[in-house]
């Protein structure tokens, strides 16, 4: 039952950076200067989002495979691991 909550944590953490990284891009996006962005050149701020971009749709990769492990994990509970305690 650890493991399954180790994994919902990792998963936790993986959502909370991808918003993280969601919420500078859209104010990067918007032309909004961020503490993040505040000495760096145009130039580098759209190499950055593009970064940010492909970082997010990595991350959104993962958290779907991390649903998925999560889901095998509460159905092997659920079948194999509660019966051998009843």
């Amino acid at each position: 039952m650890d493991g399954r909550e180790k994994v919902v944590a990792e998963q936790n953490e993986l959502d909370s950076k991808k918003k993280d990284k969601q919420v500078e891009l859209d104010k990067m996006l918007l032309g909004k200067t961020t503490l993040k962005s505040f000495f760096k050149s145009k130039s580098t701020v759209e190499t950055d989002k593009v970064a940010y971009a492909r970082d997010i749709e990595s991350m959104t990769g993962e958290l779907e495979e991390y649903r998925k492990l999560v889901n095998f994990i509460t159905i092997y509970h659920g079948h194999m691991a509660i019966e051998k305690f009843k």
